[in-house]
């Protein structure tokens, strides 16, 4: 009788939980229909929501790969590569379907462009896609997406929300920083930078005082003048050329002088090439910048011609290189003609540089001779 008993008691506890079981079974499979139907109208956000609460009404493997099924769509390959190594774990029959898909997703993710984005202030959380998608982090934070245009959301406490469609384009890492406004009545909080730096000046010994020497001038006792007699004359032989004469100080017989003409027209000369070359240096820097627009402008023609790139920020950046460059080129050839017609100019002003001429005075018999040499 007390067995009968024990046995009843037993049963009739067992109900509320086999009760309960069911109840979390029809609740969970309603949430999957529900997440199904979200996922087919790409509302994503609320089919990653519905799956969840399925999982955790009634927790099952199919659960794992449809959750990671829905990060996959929202372009967080990252979460979903987790959920479906969980659902790898739990030995389903496709689970090698499911590792090769694993290895695809991690190639795939590996050739996206990488932004790297920071909020001033730091710390505001970051969305994609939709409002309410997951929260992929908090800046500063890294993300790789596809190329093309992507929906950003950031967050922060105290702060606006800010929506921005970033372009995401080429190879590497790029880096992007979004200000946040406070709220009315919110107080913003102060950036710290660091402080700057300050530079010890360096102690330079001091110049020593200057030595003024004044020379002493010895004078020597004058020698007597004996009065010459009468001389022969004596033949003079022509003055020899000297290739670089310089002017000559007076005999102390104050006879003989030497008078050199004026060297002029060097100056002249030297700066003609020096023009010449400037402006052929500034044309070939001319010409060469000339090409550098005409391909930046090839540029601008392809982002026009793709959609992606076409009335966004890129089209701008290019179009103004293209006026930068040409604008360049513009002023390097007339500046490089300028500088060689002025050099040209005074090459033809400057003629040949004239020779030096010489003059002496030499005494005979007769008085004073005078001789030259003429330099053409």
């Amino acid at each position: 009788m007390r067995m009968l008993f024990l046995g009843l008691l037993v049963m009739f506890s067992s109900i509320p939980t086999m009760v309960s079981a069911q109840g979390s079974k029809e609740k969970a499979k309603a949430l999957f229909k529900r997440g199904n139907a979200e996922f087919k109208a790409k509302r994503y956000s609320d089919a990653l929501d519905a799956f969840k609460n399925a999982n955790a009404e009634s927790p099952h493997p199919v659960m794992l790969k449809y959750i990671g099924n829905v990060y996959k769509e929202m372009y967080d390959y990252g979460r979903a590569i987790e959920y479906y190594r969980r659902y790898i774990n739990q030995g389903q029959k496709d689970a090698s379907q499911i590792r090769v898909l694993v290895a695809e997703l991690q190639a795939e993710r590996s050739s996206w462009p990488a932004l790297k984005l920071k909020t001033n202030p730091q710390g505001a959380s970051i969305r994609v896609r939709e409002s309410g998608s997951p929260v992929l982090g908090t800046t500063p934070l890294t993300v790789r997406l596809p190329a093309g245009p992507h929906e950003f959301y950031f967050e922060k406490a105290g702060y606006s929300s800010i929506k921005r469609s970033i372009l995401f384009e080429g190879r590497g890492t790029r880096n992007l920083t979004v200000t946040l406004s406070p709220l009315p009545g919110q107080t913003a909080v102060p950036v710290v930078t660091p402080p700057p730096v300050t530079r010890v000046p360096v102690a330079r010994p001091k110049p020593l005082p200057k030595v003024v020497v004044t020379p002493k001038v010895v004078r020597q006792p004058k020698a007597p003048v004996e009065t010459a007699k009468a001389a022969k004359p004596v033949s003079v032989a022509p003055p020899v050329s000297n290739p670089d004469p310089s002017p000559s100080e007076q005999s102390p017989s104050g006879v003989t002088q030497r008078v050199d003409g004026p060297a002029t027209g060097w100056n002249r000369r030297t700066w003609s090439w020096v023009g010449m070359g400037t402006g052929g240096a500034l044309l070939i820097g001319g010409l060469a910048a000339g090409a550098i627009a005409m391909g930046t402008s090839a540029d601008l023609d392809t982002c026009r011609d793709n959609s992606a790139c076409a009335r966004t920020d890129r089209e701008v950046a290019i179009a103004g290189d293209v006026a930068g460059q040409a604008l360049a080129a513009d002023i390097l050839v007339t500046t490089g003609i300028i500088a060689a017609g002025v050099g040209l100019t005074l090459y033809f002003m400057s003629g040949d540089a004239p020779a030096n001429s010489a003059f002496m005075l030499m005494p005979s018999e007769r008085g004073v001779t005078a001789t030259g040499l003429l330099r053409f």
